[in-house]
C-alpha cells in the first residue's frame, strides 16, 4: 500500500493514518510545523497508541519532505518502527525553507537516528538509496555517513543543494564509491577534484551509471568522464562555463573505454544561453563530430542552445544517432521545438 500525505495534514491525522496502515510499502509525508513535537512517547501518552519496533515491517520507501521541522526524536521514532525492508530514505528540504526564521531557530534532524538504526537493528545495511536534497547536511555529516560500517549496500546518493565540500566528498567516495551507481551533486559547491583519479587513486567509481553535476560552478575539467566506464546518464545542465572543447575529448575517450554506452545526456539550461561559450562556439562541423561521438544516445537535451535549430544539425542527428528517441531543444526563439520524438 502506498500513502502520500499532503502538507495540510495535522499531527492527529498523521497518527490516525499510521495506526490504520501498518502494511505500508511507500510513505511520503510533508512535515509541517505542527508535527515538530512528534515522537513515540507523545503518541503513546496523548493518543493511547503504541507502535512497536518493526510495526511497519513492509515499508520499503520513506520520504519526508520539508524537514526543516523534523527533529531527531521524530525521525528516530519513525525509523525504529520500520524493518529490514526499508531500502530508500529521503529527507529533503525545499529551496526557501532554510530561510524560515521559525525553523532556523529550532533544532533539526541529524544523522544520529540513521546511525542508531544501523547499530541497534543492523537494518541500514539494506539502504540502497539516500536522498538529502536541500537539507542541513554538512561536510562533517557526509564524513560520518562514509564511516558507517553497516551501510554496505548503498547504490545511490542525492546531495542536491547540500553544503558539502571536496574533502568530505573525497572521504565518502573512498569509503563508499566502489558500489555507487547513482550520484547527484547538482547545485553543490564541489569541484572536479574528487574525481581526479590521478590525485585520488583510492576513489573508485567503476559502477557509476548516473552522474548529475548540473548547476555547479567549480568544475573545470571533464577528463574524469573517461574513467567512468559504466556511465549511462550524464546531467550537466545550467552550466554557462561549459565549452565545446571541454565536452568532446572526454566523451571521445569515454566512448573508447566504456563497458556501457552513454544513453542520456543533458547539456541544457534554464536560461537563454546567449553568453554561453558552448553556444557561441557552436558550429556545424563541431556538432556533426559531436553526434558521431554520442551516437548511441537515446535522450539528448540541448534546450536553450540558441544556435542549434537548423536543418544541418537535425540531419546530423538523423544520420549519426539512430538510437535517439527523445530530443529537447526548446528555446525562447522556437518554443515549438521541445520533446521531439525521433523516428528513423
Amino acid at each position: 500500500m502506498d500513502c502520500p500525505i499532503q502538507d495540510s495534514l495535522t499531527l492527529s491525522s498523521l497518527v490516525e493514518i499510521l495506526s490504520r496502515t501498518t502494511n505500508l510499502v511507500y510513505l511520503l509525508v510533508t512535515w509541517t510545523a505542527e508535527m515538530y513535537s512528534f515522537n513515540s512517547e507523545l503518541i503513546r501518552k496523548y493518543y493511547g497508541i503504541h507502535f512497536r519496533n518493526g510495526t511497519f515491517s513492509k515499508l520499503q520507501t520513506l520520504t519526508i519532505e520539508r524537514t526543516s521541522f523534523l527533529t531527531d526524536n521524530a525521525l528516530w521514532s519513525i525509523l525504529k518502527w520500520c524493518g529490514s525492508a526499508l531500502n530508500s530514505l529521503t529527507l529533503s528540504c525545499g529551496h526557501d525553507e532554510n530561510d524560515d526564521n521559525l525553523s532556523r531557530l529550532k533544532p533539526r534532524w541529524t544523522l544520529e537516528p540513521v546511525e542508531n538504526f544501523a547499530n541497534r537493528f543492523g537494518y541500514s545495511g539494506n539502504f540502497k538509496f539516500l536522498d538529502f536534497t536541500g537539507s542541513n547536511l554538512l561536510p562533517v555529516d557526509l564524513v560520518r555517513l562514509a564511516e558507517m560500517e553497516k551501510l554496505t549496500h548503498l547504490l545511490g546518493l542525492r546531495l542536491t543543494r547540500c553544503k558539502i565540500n571536496d574533502e568530505s566528498l573525497i572521504t565518502f567516495l573512498v569509503k563508499k564509491g566502489g558500489k555507487l551507481e547513482e550520484l547527484y551533486l547538482d547545485y553543490t559547491p564541489v569541484s572536479d577534484s574528487p574525481f581526479n583519479v590521478k590525485e585520488h587513486k583510492d576513489v573508485k567509481l567503476g559502477r557509476l551509471r548516473i552522474l548529475n553535476i548540473s548547476g555547479t560552478t567549480h568544475f573545470r575539467n571533464f577528463g574524469f568522464i573517461s574513467e567512468l566506464v559504466s556511465l549511462e546518464a550524464f546531467y550537466c545542465s545550467d552550466t554557462p562555463w561549459l565549452t565545446t572543447n571541454m565536452i568532446t575529448r572526454p566523451l571521445e575517450q569515454h566512448h573508447m573505454n566504456a563497458v556501457r554506452s552513454l544513453k542520456k545526456l543533458d547539456l541544457s539550461s534554464n536560461e537563454k544561453l546567449s553568453n554561453k561559450n558552448v553556444d557561441l562556439n557552436l558550429c556545424h562541423i563541431w556538432f556533426i563530430h559531436f553526434t558521431t561521438v554520442v551516437g548511441k544516445l537515446s535522450e539528448l537535451d540541448l534546450s536553450q542552445w540558441t544556435q542549434f535549430g537548423n536543418d544541418t544539425n537535425f540531419k546530423a542527428i538523423c544520420n549519426n544517432m539512430p538510437q535517439l528517441r527523445k530530443l529537447r531543444c526548446k528555446s525562447q526563439n522556437r518554443p515549438d521545438l521541445v520533446n521531439l520524438s525521433i523516428n528513423h
